[in-house]
């Protein structure tokens, strides 16, 4: 079970000094602030796709992007990620299902198929 973890509020975000080490100063839900050595201030969403890899975006430098706009644009993310595997498992299910039948029939023409990786920005 998920750790539940208190939301940030904007005197966290904006008294956030930087450290000799990069840190993180978690929102809760994947989102959180991170703080790097020379000062800045970035908001990133960790989170895992169906197949359990973890994957980071990246949604841009604080104070550019406030708090509500991360928490906003999280939100965004997850309806689209929930999305995107959603899509991408219905299509790999479709194109296992095309390459039996090509291999029953002899016509299969998949030697050269391949799978790549998809990289997504949400703006």
């Amino acid at each position: 079970m998920p750790k539940i973890i208190p939301p940030l509020t904007e005197a966290q975000v904006r008294n956030a000094k930087p450290r000799q080490k990069l840190y993180k100063l978690f929102d809760g839900g994947g989102l959180y602030l991170e703080v790097a050595p020379t000062g800045s201030r970035s908001w990133r969403l960790k989170f895992r796709q169906q197949d359990g890899k973890e994957n980071r975006l990246t949604f841009g430098p604080y104070p550019e992007i406030s708090l509500q706009d991360a928490r906003e644009r999280r939100l965004a993310a997850r309806r689209l990620i929930a999305t995107l595997d959603d899509v991408k498992a219905r299509l790999n299910g479709v194109l296992s299902a095309d390459i039996v039948e090509r291999q029953l029939d002899g016509t299969d023409s998949a030697a050269g198929f391949s799978r790549s990786r998809h990289n997504f920005v949400v703006t």
